[in-house]
């Protein structure tokens, strides 16, 4: 096989099939198909090996998402009251509560008796601010959960329930102080990033910069918008540049091109691949000090694809990283499939590399003004892959793009 045969590997089928099991699994034909496809996996093997693959790429969606979706007809422990025990994934702080979304692995009687269960996302509301809580955290609580159930009183009224479903978040719970039994930091390397981000916050808040300036700041590399208040949220939204407050390929690209420069000095001394490792080194501590969204997580292996496509000195296919990023992304979080971000970062990245060159009217030989219409371009391709989708979850159409 040559290199330009590895890198011309057809990953978009075989990412579609993955897609598919997972759909399969949600819409409830999870053992029916399961068993037809590993059948068809089988019998294909013998005729033909690339649709035998494919075949067990959608079992082998269907099977991570039976591990890792709890689905609205498995919640059986609505009504009930428990003692859990998980890690705190998600904090989003308001006026009067600490809302988190809580993993649960363990559930039980007491806090001694504690048993294992299969994953289950839950959404905590605890009525104060002692103690801060801070993902990565192990808790132990005790409380009666409850089926979230989104209401709808007007026609295109947007409950919020409807998110936390969407998200695959089917339970709640109402906990206090009282309730709290062990709350244990992050241990190991989650701890250190923790320290780091306390660190940063310590840092900017401590600094002469205005509270506006601190804000803007702790956001744009943390990735944490918690404290950022309304009046900033609004000018943004105004101005049509919200999406900058989001973590996203834009701000990975900053740092890879950042690091590249500061680094500078190991490509002239002739140890460029040294470079590009510590480019990608740092390109995924910021994906993992951010949070790991699916933005960050797909333009951090897409810039890794590239950069050791550099190193090998083979050449890469954009579109196969793309996929390449969707296919590992759902393999540790089949839920993102169905999350609004996911959907929205994927369609716009896949949209720009298959018709921006198209899109472009001015000939790549007149370099300067090629380059000056990819922006029009891009910004045009981007809002093709994306208008469905902001379309049906927010019922308009995008035009910022203009």
């Amino acid at each position: 096989m040559t290199r330009n045969d590895i890198a011309s590997i057809p990953l978009l089928p075989i990412t579609v099939c993955f897609s598919f099991g997972i759909i399969l699994y949600v819409y409830g034909l999870g053992l029916v198909s399961g068993v037809i496809l590993l059948l068809a996996a089988i019998f294909l093997a013998f005729i033909n090996s690339y649709y035998s693959t494919l075949a067990l790429a959608g079992v082998l969606g269907l099977c991570q998402a039976y591990i890792n979706i709890p689905l609205e007809s498995d919640v059986g422990m609505a009504g009930k009251q428990y003692v859990l025990h998980g890690t705190i994934d998600e904090i989003t702080v308001s006026d009067a509560v600490q809302s988190l979304v809580v993993s649960i692995d363990s559930a039980g009687s007491a806090p001694n008796n504690l048993s294992p269960i299969k994953k289950t996302k839950l959404s905590v509301i605890y009525p104060d601010f002692i103690p801060e809580f801070k993902a990565g955290e192990k808790l132990v609580f005790g409380t009666l959960l409850e089926k979230i159930t989104a209401t709808y009183d007007l026609p295109d009224e947007i409950d919020p329930a409807e998110f936390l479903i969407k998200k695959g978040i089917f339970l709640r719970a109402y906990v206090t102080s009282e309730n709290i039994y062990s709350l244990q930091e992050s241990t190991g390397f989650a701890g250190f990033i923790s320290q780091c981000r306390a660190g940063i916050f310590s840092i900017i808040n401590e600094s002469d910069l205005s509270d506006d300036s601190k804000e803007l700041l702790i956001v744009m590399l943390t990735g944490d918008s918690s404290e950022l208040n309304e009046r900033t949220r609004e000018m943004f939204t105004i101005a049509g540049i919200s999406h900058i407050l989001a973590i996203s390929g834009l701000h990975v690209g900053i740092i890879a091109f950042l690091v590249s420069i500061a680094l500078w000095p190991l490509y002239i001394s002739g140890h460029g691949n040294l470079r590009w490792l510590l480019v990608c080194l740092a390109v995924w501590f910021f994906a993992i000090f951010t949070g790991m969204s699916p933005s960050v997580i797909r333009a951090a292996i897409m810039t890794t694809v590239y950069l050791f496509a550099r190193i090998l000195r083979r050449n890469s296919s954009s579109l196969n990283s793309l996929c390449l990023a969707a296919i590992i992304i759902l393999l540790f979080n089949p839920d993102a499939l169905f999350q609004t971000g996911f959907q929205l970062s994927f369609a716009a990245v896949a949209s720009i590399l298959l018709f921006a060159r198209s899109l472009n009217p001015v000939s790549p030989r007149k370099q300067f003004a090629y380059n000056l219409m990819s922006y029009i371009a891009v910004s045009v391709s981007a809002m093709l892959g994306t208008s469905i989708i902001s379309a049906f979850h927010f019922h308009s159409f995008p035009v910022y793009f203009l």
